[in-house]
């Protein structure tokens, strides 16, 4: 009945006593747990954001641990946003998001005006995620862009 229980819990499982059998027991064990930790990564990463597309608005919606594994994914996702598009990232639902993220989510929300894309963050109301107040300012966009230059918080 193990194997019912998912691939994700099988295969470790099922690698773990291959590998005992062939090898010895230390080494064995060692193979389960490398072949676990890969399917607990994977898992996370797969999770860490959910993504719906309705012909020209987006919705990325964060959820529970944005490590640094999902910046490159996070930002070729952003980067496919086409011009003159909605988008609403939804970090409300993330416990964590690594700074390398932030700061991948605020470089776009400051270009974004450039190709014309309307971006609205809704962040939590609970912790503080460490977004940078410049995105906060209710000022028009290109204003923004060019505080943050001037703050050097934008490389060009």
């Amino acid at each position: 009945a193990f194997y019912l229980k998912g691939k994700a819990q099988f295969a470790p499982f099922i690698v773990t006593v291959v590998a005992i059998l062939l090898t010895d027991l230390l080494r064995g064990v060692i193979v389960g747990i490398v072949v676990g930790f890969y399917f607990v990564v994977r898992s996370n990463f797969k999770t860490a954001i959910f993504t719906v597309v309705d012909e020209n608005n987006y919705l990325f919606r964060l959820r529970k641990d944005v490590s640094f594994l999902n910046k490159a994914i996070i930002k070729q996702m952003l980067e496919k946003v086409p011009s003159n598009a909605q988008v609403l990232i939804d970090a409300s639902r993330a416990d964590f998001i690594d700074k390398d993220v932030i700061d991948t989510i605020e470089d776009f929300m400051l270009h974004a005006p450039l190709k014309n894309i309307h971006v609205e963050l809704k962040k939590s109301r609970h912790r503080d995620q460490g977004f940078s107040g410049i995105l906060d300012l209710d000022v028009p966009s290109e204003k923004k862009l060019s505080m943050a230059m001037e703050n050097k918080l934008v490389t060009v």
